[in-house]
This record gives C-alpha cells, structure tokens and sequence, in this order.
C-alpha cells in the first residue's frame, strides 16, 4: 500500500477540478477527441496549478513550526502570487524573492502579491545573487527568533509533486466514469514539478497514459531551475510513497518556446485565440498557450490518431495576461 494518502496535507485546491468535452476545439483541429483537465479553476487565489503542490509543502512547513514562507520566482510568477495567498490563508508571512522588471503600477501576479500583503525582495538573478539574498532573509529571520521555511520556485521537490501524483490518480478515475482511455496528457513543462507528478502517479496507477511535456523555457532556463534530474527526483518521491515507481522514460517538446522563458510567440497567441473562441478556455501566453500551441502541432503532425482521446491539462495562470498585454495584441492584430 502506498502512503500517498498518509501524507500531511492542508487542503487549499479544492475539487476535484471538472474534467471537460472540448468538442468544437476538436472539431477544429480535426484530431483526436480533446478534453480539458480545469487546473485553471482549483480554489485558490485565481487559480492554478501550484495549489496541488503548496498543498503538501505548506504542510510540512507548519509541521516545521515555521512562521514564515520564503520562496521565488520572476516578477509576474504565478507561484509566488499562490504562494503569498496560501501562506496568508494558514497565518504565515509571505516573502516573494522575485527577479525581472517590475511595472509601476503593478498589474497580475504582482498586483495581487501586492494586495495579499507579501513582503517582495528583488534579486538580480535566479542564481548566486538570488540565493545570497534568501540566505541574507534567513539570517535576518533567525536574528528575529522567527522560523521561514523555503519553498523553491514553482514548488518543485518530491514532495511537492505529490499534488499531481494526487491529480493523476484524480484524473485517472474521471476518464473511466466517461468511458475513456486517453493515449496522452499535455501539460507545459518549466520546472517540471507538474509533469514529473503526473508521469510519477500514472506509473503508481499502472496507468498506461503518455505524459506529452511542452517545455516553456529552454533547457539552459530549465537546468537554471535547479531542479535536477529525473532519475534521483523519481527515487526521491518513491521513498515518500513507500514503494517503488518505474516512470518511463519521456521527451520534453522542445519547439514551441520562442526566445527564451516568458517570450510571446506567434503561435501561443493563436492557440489562445483558438482556445478561448472554440471552448472559452482562458490561456496565457507563458504557459498554457505555448502548451496550446504544442498539442495542436503535434494533432496536425498527425501524432494522434482521430480514434485517440487527449486531456489537456490547464494549468492556470490567467494573470499573466495584463502584463504581456501589449505583446499579445501586436501578435492578434489582423
């Protein structure tokens, strides 16, 4: 028996997420049968993906006895805003350390960090100007006799992932009350946590469902995360699990990042535009658009057989809008 179950959690998602018919997106793209796994709409501060994973991390920093939450992320990051908002929810302080450009005034993400009285630190980069200012908190913290627990950006570790072990098998009972045997899940890769979470429950379920990753940042970016291999992260959530896990090998999409991690592609702009006038189905231009727009490649490429069924996993992030606004709509314009 698994212990997935007999780990300490604090519910935050809500749920189950409804799992949704995309009838006419299908139709559109004249593939398999496509379905939607509304991620976007877990109960948490506008939503998304990352509640599955706070939802074990903040666990365990209370358990810690900490007081205080630090974690990072850019300036328009969809986990620190579900960071700030969780560890308000639980009565601990929110300490964004953020890096990039912020815009005066703030809109999205920031605009909320903002409003859910995060305390923000800018740091010049994701590595050793980043980690010098988190360990510089963190003594300011122990001088103050207060206790911070340090969550990495995107709330990848094993023991955040177990939010989509948690989903798969979620997902996994949804498909069979519909009657379905998906051939694929699609999801956007950045730090991997949600992907390498999904593979890592199918493998617990047995189930034989592929795990399609559209990556959003390159591999230069994503080896930058810090997250580090498959191999020794997969052996780390089976220790958690109290049982092994044999999790396939699986290739990241590489093709649909554009410049680099944040960048506006043609592409992610039309998949929006598709997405949201086929389904009403909301996606951003960093994460769930590029993922958009690597599902309807592939259906044209002919990956999936019109016989197959796809689930699309949304992973949220619709106030990423506001601050890439003005890239979008040169994008759009006829």
């Amino acid at each position: 028996m698994n212990l997935l179950y007999a780990l300490p959690r604090v519910p935050l998602a809500g749920g189950p997420t409804p799992l949704q018919a995309l009838p006419r997106l299908s139709a559109a793209l004249g593939g398999p049968t496509l379905w939607c796994k509304r991620d976007d709409l877990t109960a948490l501060g506008g939503g998304g993906n990352k509640a599955r994973k706070l939802e074990y991390l903040l666990a365990a920093a209370r358990a810690d006895g900490a007081d205080t939450v630090i974690t990072f992320g850019g300036a328009h990051s969809n986990h620190a805003r579900m960071t700030a908002v969780a560890a308000r929810m639980l009565g601990l302080e929110p300490i964004l350390v953020l890096t990039g450009t912020p815009l005066d005034p703030p809109v999205g993400n920031l605009l909320l960090d903002h409003l859910a009285g995060a305390r923000i630190e800018w740091a010049p980069d994701y590595g050793a100007g980043r980690d010098a200012l988190v360990a510089d908190l963190k003594a300011e913290l122990a001088r103050a006799g207060r206790r911070a627990a340090w969550i990495p950006g995107g709330g990848t570790t094993p023991l955040g992932a177990m939010g989509y072990v948690r989903a798969a098998l979620e997902l996994r009972a949804q498909c069979e009350a519909e009657g379905i045997r998906p051939a694929a899940m699609v999801c956007a890769v950045g730090t991997e946590g949600t992907w390498r979470g999904l593979r890592a429950g199918a493998a617990l379920a047995r189930w034989p469902v592929a795990a399609h990753g559209v990556a959003v940042a390159t591999p230069a970016e994503r080896a930058g995360f810090g997250v580090g291999p498959p191999q020794g992260f997969f052996a780390e959530m089976a220790a958690l699990l109290g049982t092994p896990l044999d999790v396939p090998p699986a290739a990241i999409d590489e093709d649909h990042v554009g410049a680099q991690y944040g960048a506006v592609t043609p592409a992610a702009v039309a998949a929006m535009a598709l997405a949201l006038r086929t389904e009403g189905l909301v996606l951003d231009p960093v994460y769930t658009g590029k993922a958009m727009a690597g599902l309807a490649a592939a259906v044209r490429a002919g990956r999936y057989g019109p016989d197959d069924h796809v689930v699309f996993v949304h992973t949220g992030g619709w106030p990423g809008l506001a601050p890439k606004a003005a890239a979008i709509a040169a994008e759009s314009a006829p």
